[in-house]
């Protein structure tokens, strides 16, 4: 158990303890049964409490300003963004608060910042604003805290390769080194370890079947070797809505598609990771141009898709106690870097406001090392940083 050439030869990681919170007494958004409403162009964030937030988007009335957060027992409250906005993301951040970021509103795409607190359902539009306007980019938050803003149409609807990231604790925005090629409508997906995975997309090569790998620690992008089975930005190459289904296997970064399909093409839509482990896919338009007020849920063990008219469907209600499903580098783990990010990947979502300290513990062999908690995917994955030099 002694430190050699800069590597720890042994790394325990403490055990996890969460509550899931659920929405309180006294919340300001109005509680009712959600309108059948076809939407596109939206964003969807699994919160705790076993709810999902919905918000934004286009409708047959135009851009909207609407916000719901849907319970696993069917109730809905209702609320509202700042202003209507479309092609935006939807971000949880490690508190527990929702941020929107840019889009767009009037045809331009949006600089603008918001912040969306589920338990009062109160909206702040923040004086911070994004060093570029976009739409349709992909965010995610980093290791560190900060939300990527990856890629995005810009002025004039051009898609393009820049890459932001927004410090909320310290209130600023910054630009980084680019993506590999410029994208727009494509998906950036949070790996355990610490990459984000930007994938498909639209670009001025057309729709776009290339993938890169963001290096949170590098602050670099590199464009993977395999790529999508098919082009893919929402539609396919042909411009037509897609209910193909692929799946990404970090260990070897190969993608393959899946047997099974959706049961309705779609485009546009949103898909969110349940606690179940099936996927929750939302709206977006059909190949008639028709928007959707329907969802699917995805079962990938089996391959069965059910078709759900209320976003949760018949999903019950988690009983199960969260538990720590895998951790880069292995619990146990010897011969480890001195200067080593943890990584710790659970079972099922846990609340991020939970995800501090006191619950999180990192012991080597001269005992517990102090350290941040940065919860990420909204509670699926935690990044623990010692803040002091470990010792041997």
């Amino acid at each position: 158990m002694r430190q050699r050439r800069g590597r720890w030869h042994w790394l325990g990681i403490g055990a996890i303890g969460a509550a899931l919170g659920l929405l309180p007494a006294g919340s300001q958004t109005q509680e009712r049964p959600r309108a059948a409403t076809g939407v596109a162009a939206h964003t969807a964030v699994w919160l705790s409490g076993e709810r999902w937030l919905i918000a934004g988007g286009t409708t047959a009335q135009g851009s909207s300003d609407r916000v719901e957060i849907v319970g696993v027992d069917g109730r809905t409250s209702i609320t509202s963004m700042s202003s209507p906005r479309a092609a935006h993301t939807a971000t949880l951040l490690p508190n527990g608060v929702v941020l929107l970021s840019g889009g767009v509103a009037a045809g331009r795409p949006l600089d603008t910042l918001e912040t969306l607190d589920p338990a009062t359902g109160a909206a702040t539009l923040l004086a911070l604003r994004l060093p570029v306007a976009v739409a349709e980019h992909a965010a995610a938050v980093i290791a560190d805290g900060r939300v990527l803003i990856a890629g995005g149409q810009g002025a004039g609807a051009v898609p393009i390769a820049s890459v932001q990231a927004v410090d909320l604790h310290n209130r600023h925005a910054v630009e980084l080194v680019d993506l590999g090629e410029p994208r727009a409508g494509h998906t950036a997906t949070l790996l355990t370890d610490g990459r984000v995975l930007i994938a498909g997309g639209h670009g001025p090569r057309g729709v776009l079947r290339s993938a890169e790998a963001w290096d949170s620690q590098n602050l670099v992008s590199a464009t993977l070797t395999h790529q999508l089975t098919s082009a893919r930005t929402g539609v396919g190459t042909g411009g037509r809505p897609l209910a193909t289904i692929e799946r990404f296997d970090p260990q070897t970064g190969v993608f393959r598609t899946e047997p099974a399909t959706l049961l309705t093409a779609r485009a546009s839509h949103t898909a969110t990771l349940l606690p179940t482990g099936e996927l929750l896919v939302w709206g977006g338009v059909d190949r008639s141009g028709t928007m959707l007020a329907t969802g699917e849920i995805f079962d990938p063990r089996t391959g069965a898709s059910r078709t759900v008219t209320a976003p949760l469907g018949s999903m019950a209600a988690d009983r199960s106690a969260p538990a720590l499903g895998a951790s880069l580098p292995d619990d146990g783990a010897r011969d480890v870097p001195s200067d080593l990010s943890v990584a710790l990947r659970f079972s099922e979502p846990l609340a991020t406001a939970s995800l501090t300290t006191g619950r999180v513990t990192l012991t080597g062999p001269a005992g517990q090392v102090a350290i941040a908690v940065v919860p990420a995917d909204s509670g699926l994955l935690a990044f623990v940083t010692p803040t002091s030099p470990l010792q041997a």
